[in-house]
Order: structure tokens, then C-alpha cells, then sequence
């Protein structure tokens, strides 16, 4: 069975999306590479880094995104165009593309997390 053009073209979209995403969340985690060197040189233990990292990636994520508001505004547009519903993005579909993006984002804030606690404080905080 073949996919339709749009199912396609809106898988390569998350693709791309995630990998951005994926990006920039770990460009912005590298960043702080000399703060995890601090906090492991004052005793912190890794999996506590890991966590603080954990964390704020989930506090970000629950802000930025809200499946209840696409899922209404998915609603208002199919009732106001009198759009059949299989013409337009289901709510399912922009739940799991957001689920995805989430769990995206989540292992971007971790595995540079993890990366950094396995340096050295002294050689960490040397770089850059």
C-alpha cells in the first residue's frame, strides 16, 4: 500500500523538524559544559546533572507545547470551512507528531548532558 504524497511530505517535515530540534536543543545543553564541570568539580553526581538537565527539557517542552490547543484549533477550522475530516490533520495526528517532537527533545537535553559529565572537571572547564 502506498502512502499518499501528503503523508510523505509530512513525515520528511518531521524529519526535518526533529533534527532541528534535536540541534538546537543540544547546541544550547553543549553551551553549558563549563556549568556541568562546576557542579561535578563541587561534588554533584552525574545522574543529578542528568536529571537537572532532564528536567528543564521537560519544563520547556510542556510550555512551548499543547496538544489541547491544536486539537481546538483543528476543531474551530474543520467547522468553519466545513472541511470533512479526513481532508484536514486530525487531532490524533498532532498529538503524535507532538509526542514525537517531545521524546525528540528530551533525549537532545540528555545525551549531551551525559557526554559532558563523562569529562573531566578540569578538562571541561578548559575548553573554549
Amino acid at each position: 500500500m502506498a502512502l499518499p504524497p501528503v503523508a510523505k511530505v509530512s513525515g520528511l517535515a518531521l524529519v526535518f523538524s526533529g533534527v532541528g530540534l534535536y540541534s538546537a536543543v543540544a547546541y544550547a545543553v553543549r553551551r553549558r559544559t563549563q556549568e556541568i564541570a562546576v557542579r561535578m568539580a563541587l561534588g554533584v553526581q552525574a545522574t543529578q546533572v542528568r536529571w537537572l538537565f532532564l528536567k528543564n527539557g521537560a519544563g520547556v517542552i510542556m510550555v512551548r507545547s499543547d496538544p489541547r490547543r491544536a486539537c481546538r484549533t483543528h476543531a474551530r477550522s474543520t467547522a468553519a470551512e466545513h472541511v470533512r475530516a479526513h481532508r484536514g490533520a486530525r487531532p490524533v495526528t498532532l498529538i503524535v507528531t507532538a509526542a514525537v517532537l517531545a521524546i525528540v527533545a528530551l533525549v537532545a537535553s540528555v545525551v549531551p548532558a551525559q557526554r559532558a559529565t563523562r569529562l573531566e572537571p578540569t578538562t571541561a572547564l578548559r575548553i573554549e
